[in-house]
């Protein structure tokens, strides 16, 4: 019998305080009935940049943290940690988490659609295999997740064969702009665009040759193109 959204995100609540953080806290989003239930893909500049999948299951979406992203080439097998459960308002949270708060940084939703699972995807958690289909904006196709071998929370993420691979590109070759904006992302992006498109100064870029934005003025409304200076 599954557990009530409420219990499934106790984890999730209990690691932020309402009144610290802009995220939402569950339970005014009904799930989605039928084959088709709802992903998303975060893009997070945490204190460690990186990828956080999320797939619709018992009310709530089940969320795997992805450091190196996903890849479309079969070859590339990505680490996944299944970390809590996040509350389906997830999928529209984009902002900045305070400091002083967990997973303080900035957040976008880097993808975000459709998948329809191939095989019952609460009995593939619990076996160690989920198989399904993604129809998002950037990612399509089949893709699979698989647990290690003793391992509860040590996944990989790994693009199936079919029309949508592509062994000759890797996660840097999808577009870095937000879901809901139609310009490349202004949260963070390779330092050499930054210099010429932002006039502030710019912190130190971390391991994965990214910078983080914290300046609001470099960050536009949405759906306003960022001009090049």
């Amino acid at each position: 019998m599954a557990k009530p959204d409420s219990d499934l995100l106790n984890k999730y609540r209990s690691k932020r305080h309402s009144d610290g953080t802009p995220e939402p806290f569950g339970g005014s989003r009904a799930s989605a009935v039928g084959g088709a239930m709802r992903f998303v893909v975060h893009h997070h500049a945490a204190r460690n940049t990186h990828y956080d999948l999320r797939l619709e299951m018992e009310g709530v979406l089940r969320s795997w943290a992805v450091p190196k992203g996903p890849s479309p080439n079969v070859k590339d097998k990505r680490f996944a940690a299944l970390v809590e459960d996040h509350p389906l308002e997830y999928g529209d949270f984009e902002g900045k988490i305070p400091e002083g708060n967990y997973g303080a940084g900035w957040s976008i939703v880097w993808d975000r659609g459709y998948y329809r699972p191939i095989g019952d995807p609460v009995e593939g958690l619990a076996k160690g295999k989920i198989l399904f289909e993604l129809h998002g904006q950037k990612l399509h196709g089949k893709w699979t997740l698989v647990r290690l071998k003793g391992k509860d929370k040590d996944w990989l993420f790994i693009k199936e064969i079919d029309e949508q691979m592509d062994e000759s590109l890797g996660t840097d070759d999808y577009p870095m702009n937000s879901y809901f904006r139609d310009f490349q992302s202004t949260i963070w992006m390779p330092v050499s665009t930054l210099k010429k498109r932002c006039s502030v100064p710019l912190q130190k870029p971390n391991r994965q040759h990214c910078q983080t934005l914290r300046l609001s003025r470099c960050l536009p409304p949405r759906g306003k193109p960022l001009a090049v200076k």
